[in-house]
């Protein structure tokens, strides 16, 4: 037997092609409700301080601005849908994160038809269209499009996965590969096409220690010889340039394929916290495999699918989702080949078929907003300052970056968007001052800690600090060093002229 046969016997079990896809249907989607859970966990706990009434970023306030725009509620949904429209009070928000949290639950336990998918793509597609900064990131509206092409790989009602005699559509696993082919190739394009650091293979000397939100592990991936990074880039090209093409190849290369970019999409988890990202794209990397190999692996965790029945209905309407879906998919596929490749793009507002993209720029140097208050009476030279901790980003040097993914602090990951932008594009910092000065307890909870619990500070000002990881000799005492770059925003009261302005505004 030559290696290739013995490779074959190992990944696949048999010589014959594989068609069958009840193994990975169960999988898909309970990798789906996992992913779910995380996101509604996050709107569970953060919805309410960040989009309720009191929020930093109110969604009520956003849709009544909407439909003022477009003349009337109806308009407005058709051209930003949302389920905001018809309500956005706080116990909305927090119910919509509790619901979408039982129905994920459901979904891991090996159950779904169209009516419990129906609920958390509803939600989700509401929260990426009125989430305003706080949302719209690529893993947001590609769970939303991974959701919809789920609708048509289970069942309309009968939700026994295990049990079901309703066929998983292999169209629909095709779309799933086509999916994950854009995403990974679009994020390998739009790198090599953004930013020279990708070409000469030197991007991943800054990216650990630049990125959003470091884990403990980013620091030692920070730390490795020069031609590790190196090493690092090639494999990066590679996973995401050349091993997509094999996603539509013969059942060896498609598996092989498949476990490669499940590898990659590892070592991305272990070098630092990217929300859920890699984890939703683990779930579509299930799509490359099949029955036959899954049930190898399962052993005992896999099932005898009942015998299949498929209605002339379900046939015509997955005709008419295969036609959909190839016109939908020419944007896509224009954006891959364009030179001005955009990143993380939708083409309507139902979010349905959409570009990708990561990292396509990494900065070389990092710079963080740092939060202090006083309770002095008056700013003086003199005045001691205070820290507000972040849960996540970078405040204290000697504190360990946390290990949080699949999870995500919104506000941690946009407080180091606002590092690189001035701060007069930042209108919302000055409503988190605000409410920080108000010692508003909703704000205050998406801290660590806070200088004065449960007492007003007199001020809050804001400054950039430089951070870098530290050298070894000082680990792991010290985790950081910081200088500090400049001021941010200046020492600001409630009885601030500014303010006051700014407060009468808001009501």
């Amino acid at each position: 037997m030559t290696v290739l046969e013995h490779v074959n016997s190992f990944l696949i079990g048999n010589k014959k092609p594989a068609d069958s896809y009840a193994q990975v249907r169960l999988w898909l989607v309970r990798g789906l409700g996992f992913v779910y859970f995380v996101a509604f966990a996050i709107i569970f706990f953060q919805g309410v301080a960040l989009w309720g009434k009191d929020g930093l970023l109110p969604i009520g306030s956003f849709v009544e601005a909407i439909v003022r725009n477009f003349g009337g509620r109806d308009t407005a949904f058709w051209h930003l849908p949302s389920l905001f429209y018809f309500g956005a009070s706080d116990r909305l928000i927090w119910g919509m994160g509790l619901v979408g949290m039982v129905l994920a639950v459901v979904l891991l336990a090996g159950y779904a038809n169209v009516f419990i998918l129906l609920p958390l793509w509803l939600f989700q597609l509401s929260f990426v269209n009125s989430g305003q900064l706080f949302y719209g990131y690529g893993w947001e509206t590609q769970l939303l499009e991974l959701t919809l092409l789920t609708f048509f790989l289970v069942p309309v009602f009968d939700p026994r996965l295990k049990r079901t005699t309703a066929p998983p559509p292999r169209i629909a696993i095709w779309a799933m590969r086509w999916m994950l082919f854009r995403l990974m190739l679009g994020a390998g394009l739009i790198k090599v096409r953004h930013d020279p650091c990708w070409r000469d293979l030197t991007c991943l000397i800054y990216h650990y220690e630049t990125q959003p939100i470091p884990n403990p592990l980013s620091f030692f991936y920070h730390h490795m010889p020069p031609g590790f990074h190196y090493a690092g880039c090639l494999f990066n090209h590679f996973v995401e340039l050349v091993v997509p093409f094999g996603y539509f190849g013969p059942a060896l290369i498609r598996r092989a394929t498949g476990l490669i970019t499940i590898l990659f999409q590892c070592i991305l988890i272990s070098s630092g916290n990217l929300a859920w990202l890699n984890w939703v794209t683990l779930v579509m990397c299930i799509a490359c495999f099949d029955d036959a190999f899954l049930t190898r692996w399962l052993g005992r965790l896999a099932f005898s699918a009942p015998p299949w029945k498929c209605s002339p209905v379900k046939t015509g309407l997955l005709v008419c989702f295969t036609g959909a879906l190839a016109w939908l998919s020419v944007p896509p596929a224009r954006n891959l080949i364009d030179e001005d490749q955009a990143m993380n793009t939708s083409y309507d507002a139902w979010h349905l078929v959409n570009s990708y993209g990561a990292f396509g720029s990494v900065g070389r140097k990092r710079y963080d907003v740092i939060i202090e208050a006083t309770d002095e009476p008056e700013v003086t030279d003199q005045t001691h300052w205070r820290p507000y901790e972040f849960k996540a980003a970078p405040g204290d040097v000697t504190r360990r970056p946390p290990l949080i993914t699949p999870y995500h602090y919104h506000l941690d990951w946009q407080i180091w968007f606002s590092g690189m932008r001035p701060r007069l594009h930042e209108e919302w910092l000055l409503r988190l001052a605000v409410r920080l000065l108000e010692n508003d307890p909703q704000i205050t909870g998406l801290f660590q800690s806070v200088p004065f619990p449960g007492k007003r500070p007199t001020y809050i000002k804001m400054d950039l600090y430089r951070y870098r990881f530290a050298d070894w000799k000082d680990w792991p005492k010290v985790w950081w060093t910081r200088e500090r770059f400049g001021e941010y925003m200046p020492p600001i009261s409630l009885n601030h002229p500014f303010v006051q302005r700014y407060r009468k505004k808001q009501e």
